[in-house]
């Protein structure tokens, strides 16, 4: 159930509007130098530096007022490349955040803030299997699969089928349901 907690997780902050502005070293056109994306939640532990913001939108903002401020920057497709080194970069990025007027959120705020969700949603699925709800979603994956001719194997992945996996399968009915049974993000954080 972890696994399942921390996806569900994932998808709490996903669509709560956490954007960052993840920059790592790459080498385009021949040269080394600093690639700045907009990434998502799914970034966390990529390596480089990440610098989170409130929604995609003032990442999006972040990255323009960097294109419009840095000379050193230029677009690279829909990322910008930095002629910085990456703390410098990562020094850069903060300052045309907090010019906009926007909070950055450190990794370890975020990782903090993904073991809350994970405990509380843990949490949730415990009252849902106290309740008998676990089962009550058992027999209907099973009877899903069955209708579709898929056997159901006790594994993930063991059955032989190209159906969806439980734990994607679960994921996707759980969310409704613990969104409400947990107060976690219910809404998108408004932009300035």
């Amino acid at each position: 159930m972890t696994d399942i907690a921390f996806r569900l997780a994932s998808e709490v902050l996903e669509t709560s509007g956490f954007s960052c502005l993840h920059a790592e070293p790459a080498t385009i056109r021949g040269q080394v130098t600093i690639r700045v994306t907009v990434a998502s939640v799914g970034r966390r532990k990529a390596a480089g530096i990440r610098v989170w913001l409130r929604s995609r939108k003032q990442a999006d903002r972040t990255m323009a007022e960097l294109l419009s401020s840095e000379r050193r920057s230029s677009r690279y497709k829909e990322d910008l490349i930095v002629g910085a080194e990456l703390e410098e970069v990562n020094q850069l990025i903060r300052c045309c955040a907090h010019r906009l007027g926007f909070a950055v959120t450190e990794d370890e705020h975020l990782d903090t803030t993904m073991a809350s969700l994970v405990r509380r949603i843990e949490a949730g699925l415990e009252t849902l299997r106290k309740a008998g709800d676990m089962k009550k979603l058992n027999r209907e994956f099973q009877a899903a699969r069955q209708a579709r001719g898929q056997s159901c194997g006790d594994i993930e992945g063991t059955s032989g089928t190209k159906g969806t996996s439980y734990a994607d399968w679960l994921v996707e009915r759980l969310k409704s349901r613990l969104s409400l049974s947990t107060t976690l993000v219910q809404s998108r954080v408004r932009d300035n």
